[in-house]
């Protein structure tokens, strides 16, 4: 009779165990009935009443997005399927529309009427929430062209002009008194947003492509 080391026989008993057990699940393993291949005719049909998933027909996907920064109009770029287009909605052509009436009243006629500065003027230093601040309140404060600070007419009157005229292109159900002001304070808030913006990306542009200067210099980053 032949002797075994404790770890032989221990090692001949598992692979013994798992033969055994393979062919065991083998054995009691359930038959899977194999599923039948649809025949041309039914995948034609099957095209037919479901366009979309039919292959190679699928639109492509615009990797464009409607806002740069979820804040940016940006409906008038759109990449150059012919297979995938798509006629613009009245409410992306009325947007189009809200930039140039908005453009003529707050940059053009009236800081010219007015002799006031529509520019914002960044200021770049002091603490985070006193930047944010200023920022902010230059919606409705501005100045003349003199430098002294006045209310900003030209922004507050310009977007309140521009979306009465935009009820002469907009929908039927949104020409009315309520949409307008609606709309009008949106806007304001929406150049509240864009001034802190501008007021901040200088200063995060600084730090990205510093440490992307440190980093390609082999400098440690802080």
């Amino acid at each position: 009779m032949l002797r075994c080391g404790k770890i032989s026989c221990v090692a001949g008993l598992l692979l013994a165990l798992v033969a055994g057990g393979g062919s065991a699940a083998g054995q009691d393993k359930p038959e899977v009935p194999t599923p039948k291949t649809p025949s041309a005719s039914q995948s034609q049909a099957a095209s037919k009443q479901n366009p979309s998933a039919a292959p190679g027909l699928t639109a492509p996907q615009d990797e464009n997005p409607k806002r740069i920064l979820g804040i940016i109009p940006n409906f008038e770029t759109k990449n150059d399927a012919p297979a995938g287009y798509e006629p613009m909605s009245v409410k992306e052509k009325a947007a189009e529309a809200d930039q140039a009436t908005s453009s003529f009243f707050i940059f053009g006629f009236l800081p010219h009427v007015l002799h006031d500065d529509p520019r914002y003027f960044r200021q770049g230093k002091g603490s985070v929430w006193y930047r944010i601040h200023y920022a902010a309140t230059r919606t409705v404060i501005t100045r003349r062209d003199s430098g002294d600070p006045t209310f900003n007419t030209p922004q507050v009157l310009g977007q309140l002009l521009q979306q009465s005229i935009s009820t002469a292109y907009y929908p039927q159900q949104d020409r009315s008194a309520g949409a307008v002001f609606q709309n009008w304070g949106v806007n304001l808030a929406y150049t509240s947003a864009y001034n802190v913006l501008k007021e901040f990306y200088p200063d995060f542009l600084r730090i990205v492509f510093h440490k992307h200067r440190e980093r390609a210099d082999g400098a440690p980053a802080n």
